[in-house]
């Protein structure tokens, strides 16, 4: 099938870009019905809650991700391993590391939850630790407020910052607190 277009029009091939969706000039007709706009092809992507509640499982509970590829898909690891919550004064963002404002009061350090269903649970989309957490007890120099949360790859260190998000009430860190995350936070993928 060959399409032709009015003297002056073109057709314009679309590709999918990882960083901006490109814009499409379509046939001269829907152009007049829409006025001469541009429509982007596409404005944005978005999982289906099946691959959300799938790549949680996969991260979380070290479960196969069936089908992606081949029947097999995406393999949990051999040794499923530990992931580790953090506490944070400020939001890391999307560029920090595990250490970005982490929290340094005496007695802290991070919790390790293993990545299976009985470190965390994921339903519907969304993952929680399966019990609370419970951080060390605060015994000097509290600092500020512990306001976020991150799930970290290292015990120490920069590691790799997975999730993060704002705890919710913040928590005020004195001498003798007990930073407390409990079961029903959730991270929800969307």
């Amino acid at each position: 099938m060959r399409l032709t277009c009015r003297p002056g029009r073109r057709i314009i091939e679309a590709h999918i870009e990882p960083i901006r969706a490109p814009q499409l000039r379509f046939f001269p007709r829907l152009m007049l019905l829409l006025g001469g706009r541009e429509i982007p092809l596409i404005q944005g992507g978005s999982k289906s809650d099946a691959c959300e509640n799938a790549l949680l499982l996969l991260l979380f509970n070290n479960s196969n991700f069936a089908n992606v590829g081949d029947a097999t898909g995406l393999r949990g690891s051999t040794t499923a391993g530990s992931f580790y919550l953090s506490l944070h004064t400020a939001d890391p963002g999307e560029t920090g590391t595990a250490t970005t404002s982490e929290t340094a009061y005496t007695g802290y350090a991070r919790v390790a939850v293993a990545r299976s269903g009985a470190g965390f649970v994921v339903t519907g989309n969304s993952c929680s630790p399966a019990a609370n957490t419970d951080f060390g007890e605060c015994t000097a120099s509290p600092g500020g407020a512990l306001t976020y949360f991150g799930v970290v790859t290292s015990a120490s260190g920069a590691g790799t910052l997975m999730y993060s998000g704002a705890l919710s009430p913040s928590i005020t860190n004195a001498v003798g607190v007990i930073p407390r995350i409990k079961s029903t936070s959730t991270i929800t993928e969307d």
